[in-house]
């Protein structure tokens, strides 16, 4: 009897440590899948959506654009965030520093406008750059996190 009872009681145990892992690993897997770093505000989204340039991580940036992400480059075309972020990969876009201020973010239910200025220095398409941009972030709140749907910048020299 007693050899009974320590067998359910440690069978117990063993499907209770076993429910705890297979839970964390769930967690674990949707915080990997979810790019690790979801936006829950739409300011973090603009801050995210401009550190994955800095830092060169196309896979962030794609999996932080809506499917429909549009960016309005410099000399006034509308470039696709799956060109964006080949471009990001590829090395044609290389952002060696930036500084993001004069940020403010104004909110619409599930849209948010977020503006300000980024000192930015670089290359595109081997071109160096150094200058100061104003621009504009338009997120959307989807699927419990913000993403980006749309960039404007204008250079201010």
């Amino acid at each position: 009897m007693l050899v009974r009872l320590l067998s359910n009681s440690l069978i117990f145990k063993m499907k209770k440590t076993l429910f705890i892992a297979l839970f964390l690993l769930s967690i674990l897997r949707a915080y990997a899948q979810s790019g690790g770093a979801p936006a829950y505000d739409p300011t973090t989204s603009a801050n995210l959506f401009f550190n994955a340039l800095l830092e060169e991580d196309a896979t962030t940036l794609s999996r932080l654009l809506t499917p429909d992400f549009g960016i309005v480059s410099f000399d006034g075309k509308i470039i696709d965030g799956g060109t964006l972020a080949q471009s990001l990969a590829g090395g044609f876009i290389v952002i060696d520093a930036g500084s993001i201020y004069s940020l403010q973010t104004r909110t619409y239910g599930e849209a948010a406008v977020t503006n300000g200025t980024w000192q930015v220095r670089g290359t595109f398409q081997n071109r160096g750059f150094d200058t100061e941009v104003v621009f504009t972030v338009v997120s959307v709140r989807q699927g419990g996190s913000w993403k980006v749907a749309s960039v404007q910048m204008t250079p201010t020299r």
